[in-house]
């Protein structure tokens, strides 16, 4: 399949767009740019490493008309902040790599037909990623983990599935003002304190029995069914729950505070 409904989804979200004429049946060559059924499952962050301040229309060319590894990705965020969308189906960049923290999920050297390739325009030696690019890629990631039910720890940097190879994304931004290669627990981190959703229902009562991890559940999810409001019991809270269960893959048990 491929993800015709990313202008839809990223609209939902509150995300500014950009489409670039025939991204709903571009896809790589390799496989047919196919996404399999239960895919995908990771979103990848990388950064253009362009010129410093270039055009979004220039960036934009390249990963879809003159690379050769075209599409290099299926989204875009701007130094301006919009998405622009790119490419439906999977693209090509991931490359080489292997993923440790994706329970078996991904074999060695096929992220790119498991994840959604996100590029952030910046030169990646130090140019600063503005507030307007930062706030879009933020609202963009948070939109496809709803949609597509990708968990938190499954929204990964292409330095940590290539390290020693690839640096990205890297440069200064709110959760790495020092700049270099993204600490990428720091940005999940900021990505938990924005899935807040205050108008979340009631939890439901706590039950003694073990409660297991489904397909699409999400944080938020969990700790209801274990009998907890996430909004109440506040960030420290949400931190000690999220400690004891990191890493949740389905049929995974999960602890109770």
């Amino acid at each position: 399949m491929k993800l015709t409904n990313l202008k839809a989804v990223l609209d939902a979200g509150g995300v500014s767009t950009v489409e670039v004429d025939g991204w709903q049946t571009r896809g790589r060559s390799t496989d047919g740019g196919e996404y399999k059924t239960g895919r995908p499952d990771h979103v990848v962050v990388h950064h253009t490493a362009g010129s410093t301040g270039a055009s979004s229309s220039s960036e934009v060319r390249y990963m879809v008309s003159t690379s050769d590894v075209a599409p290099v990705a299926n989204l875009y965020v701007s130094r301006t902040g919009e998405c622009w969308i790119m490419a439906a189906g999977s693209s090509n960049t991931n490359g080489k790599g292997s993923a440790p923290w994706a329970n078996g999920l991904v074999k060695n050297d096929d992220m790119n037909r498991h994840s959604i390739g996100i590029e952030c325009g910046s030169n990646g030696l130090g140019e600063p990623y503005t507030e307007a690019a930062q706030e879009c890629l933020t609202l963009t990631i948070l939109a496809l983990m709803d949609a597509y039910s990708i968990p938190l720890e499954h929204v990964r940097s292409h330095a940590e599935w290539s390290p020693g190879r690839k640096i990205d994304p890297a440069g200064p931004a709110k959760w790495q003002p020092s700049g270099g290669t993204w600490d990428m627990d720091n940005f999940r981190g900021y990505l938990w304190t924005r899935l807040g959703d205050d108008t979340a229902p009631d939890p439901a009562p706590p039950s003694d029995d073990v409660i297991y991890a489904e397909q699409g559940d999400s944080a938020w999810s969990l700790m209801r069914r274990c009998g907890l409001d996430p909004a109440a019991i506040g960030a420290k809270g949400r931190d000690e729950w999220y400690a004891l269960n990191y890493r949740v893959y389905p049929g995974t048990e999960i602890k109770r505070p």
